[in-house]
């Protein structure tokens, strides 16, 4: 059974202002009339569609799209695999949105963080990109790692462990989605910026930078 308060926030927005001497855009957004999900590559450009017709329509629409995603909308464009069962677009639709002010800290932890990669593994990766762009064969290349925590708190915690993630990058783009109800992976996505987000499976933490140049 997923663990999720009916009273908790399906998403939490907080975005720079539209207008140069505007407030910031801060939103919560509860219970959402419908989800859109793809689970293969060919279905996201629908799902994009779909979305942007419900944007247009006046509902809010907010979710996300894996990079893995990237054949469905180029064929040219290689990726690997998604673990299974993880889908490769996830949006959810709402009716209406309410301002978003703080709310009273939890009490959470999270940490030690522990990368997916040794040193010698990330040695040898620097060292076969560098080989790579000599010989020509490549321009540029992110190499990223995946950094993992046990994250004690519960549920509850979430909302303000990202409202502590925001406040540590407070001029940037911040979203917080709960997708557990129509994916049980990645669960509740954090991101704090274009370039590095959290999810949540109930138990633990894990970070990937989405971008990395060697």
């Amino acid at each position: 059974m997923l663990d999720q308060d009916p009273a908790a926030p399906t998403a939490l927005i907080d975005f720079p202002p539209t207008e140069a001497d505007g407030p910031r855009q801060r939103w919560r957004l509860h219970r959402p009339s419908r989800w859109l999900v793809a689970h293969d590559p060919s279905q996201v450009p629908g799902l994009l569609d779909a979305a942007h017709e419900l944007a247009k329509s006046g509902r809010w629409v907010v979710g996300w799209v894996a990079y893995e995603a990237a054949p469905g909308l180029d064929p040219c464009l290689p990726v690997k695999a998604l673990p299974p069962g993880r889908p490769f677009a996830v949006w959810a639709v709402f009716d209406e949105a309410e301002p978003w002010q703080d709310t009273p800290s939890a009490t959470w932890s999270a940490g030690p963080w522990a990368p997916a990669l040794s040193e010698a593994e990330v040695c040898h990766r620097i060292e076969q990109v560098r080989s790579l762009i000599q010989s020509g064969e490549v321009y540029q290349v992110n190499l990223t790692d995946t950094l993992s925590a046990p994250f004690a708190g519960g549920p509850e915690a979430i909302e303000p462990f990202f409202e502590a993630l925001r406040r540590s990058q407070p001029a940037g783009y911040s979203l917080m989605l709960d997708a557990r109800a129509a994916c049980r992976s990645p669960g509740v996505l954090l991101s704090v910026s274009p370039e590095l987000f959290f999810d949540w499976d109930g138990q633990a933490l894990t970070t990937r930078p989405m971008k990395g140049t060697a």
